[in-house]
């Protein structure tokens, strides 16, 4: 979770540092574009939006925290994160990546809640977090959910 936290601050918040190592990654290279899959696009059978996908992936973590002893507290320490993930976002984006704010809070929120229930575990969440260390925004899906996969924006250097 420290790691989230560190990104938040200091990590290469939509510069490109090194995509060409992400793997089942679809980029798009313009931010209309990638607005456009975020907000616009439905995706699979079931025309899902790419808040859909994300909350029925955050629902699957929220699972978890129910078998967990005492996860409330902590979870509330977590809440109160959010605050402070949007004060230190709101001041990192510039420019055409400040309607962006929302959604970057909202995923970089679900990965510290992810790291502090399941750890650094292959899953959903770590994987949009090494997107987001790749200096991309997670976007959307490409194929039929849950086939497929995640669709990022990645800045031209």
């Amino acid at each position: 979770m420290e790691e989230v936290i560190e990104y938040i601050k200091n990590g290469n918040l939509l510069k490109q540092s090194v995509p060409h190592l992400l793997k089942s990654v679809e980029i798009v290279d313009t931010l209309d574009k990638a607005k456009r899959f975020a907000w616009e696009e439905v995706y699979g059978d079931e025309e899902l939006l790419w808040t859909d996908i994300r909350e029925l992936e955050m629902a699957e973590v929220d699972a978890v925290s129910y078998e967990k002893e005492n996860f409330e507290e902590e979870m509330d320490n977590l809440d109160k994160l959010l605050d402070t993930f949007t004060k230190i976002l709101k001041v990192r984006l510039k420019g055409p990546y400040q309607e962006l704010l929302d959604d970057i809070v909202a995923d970089l929120h679900n990965c510290a809640i992810n790291r502090a229930l399941n750890g650094k575990q292959n899953n959903f969440f770590e994987h949009l977090f090494e997107i987001y260390k790749a200096g991309g925004w997670p976007c959307g899906w490409y194929g039929n959910y849950p086939e497929g996969s995640v669709i990022a924006y990645i800045p031209a250097k």
